[in-house]
């Protein structure tokens, strides 16, 4: 049967649209790296590195997530490690209006220092993080401390993923730190030191030492708390990079090309391309002639 012009005409349109195909396709590969490209490509490969990439956009929430929180339990640590020295200060205070060589002048001067304290306690106390007020548990948006010293946040803490399999609480119990059911209200405690000096209560300054060794331990007990938090968190950052390594090489099993051979493939092909332009054109000026 004779092939007519325009049958030989498509025949070598087709060839070369393949062969132009090929080529695209394998520039792609060696440019991108990727053996996978659309999921006509390999069909469980591309459903695999689907999942993959879900994954992966997993994990870099926790990474944000994770550090979000870290900066915000810095910061609580660092709070916590100022409120403690407001007590040590408070009970050195204490320690010395006790001695009976010091005046009722001198104790009112004291006194003023411990509003101080106070005052420069409830804005430490007061800090706002990321989401609000630190030490507020749920009520972010709330300051934990009034203006009287009362404590008016919550004991209700969340928790989050920070990595695969690990959670951490956000923000700090600020009712455990600053006024603990069972345990000590350091702002009442100060208030009563500051109230013992102001009347020249010697006995009452004296009584008040103890109190502020057991919200000072209190205070400390809370900062160590923030400390386990970042603990965590440096095991958590471990296991996020440890898993986003092992995801990274898994996807490039599954999908990525080995760049010699996709470059091996592409240099044929344009001289595969060549041949068949040459051979096309030959063709149709047969077909010409």
């Amino acid at each position: 049967m004779r092939i007519t012009d325009g049958a030989r005409q498509a025949i070598v349109e087709s060839s070369l649209a393949r062969v132009r195909s090929d080529h695209a396709r394998a520039l792609e590969t060696a440019s991108t790296g990727a053996r996978v490209l659309r999921a006509s490509d390999d069909p469980v490969a591309a459903a695999e590195l689907a999942r993959s990439s879900a994954r992966a956009a997993r994990l870099e929430s926790h990474q944000v997530t994770a550090r979000t929180v870290r900066g915000d339990v810095e910061l609580a640590e660092s709070s916590l490690a100022q409120a403690t020295d407001v007590l040590v200060r408070a009970r050195e205070i204490a320690t010395q209006a006790a001695n009976g060589s010091y005046s009722a002048e001198d104790r009112q001067r004291m006194a003023d220092e411990v509003g101080a304290l106070r005052e420069h306690l409830r804005s430490v106390a007061n800090v706002r993080g990321s989401k609000g007020y630190l030490f507020a548990g749920s009520l972010t948006t709330t300051a934990p401390v009034d203006g009287t010293g009362a404590f008016v946040g919550d004991d209700t803490l969340a928790r989050v993923d920070v990595a695969p399999g690990t959670t951490v609480t956000v923000g700090q119990s600020g009712r455990g730190a600053f006024a603990r059911a069972g345990g000590r209200d350091v702002f009442a405690d100060l208030a009563a030191l500051e109230a013992s000096l102001s009347t020249d209560d010697q006995a009452g300054v004296a009584a008040s030492l103890d109190v502020l060794e057991q919200g000072e331990r209190q205070l400390v007990d809370a900062r160590a708390g923030a400390g386990l938090t970042l603990e965590r968190l440096d095991v958590a950052e471990t296991i996020g990079a440890e898993a986003g390594v092992a995801l990274s090489a898994h996807v490039e099993r599954v999908g990525a090309a080995p760049l010699p051979e996709a470059f091996s493939r592409l240099v044929s092909l344009e001289s595969a391309f060549e041949q068949a332009v040459s051979v096309a054109r030959r063709t149709l000026e047969l077909s010409l002639f």
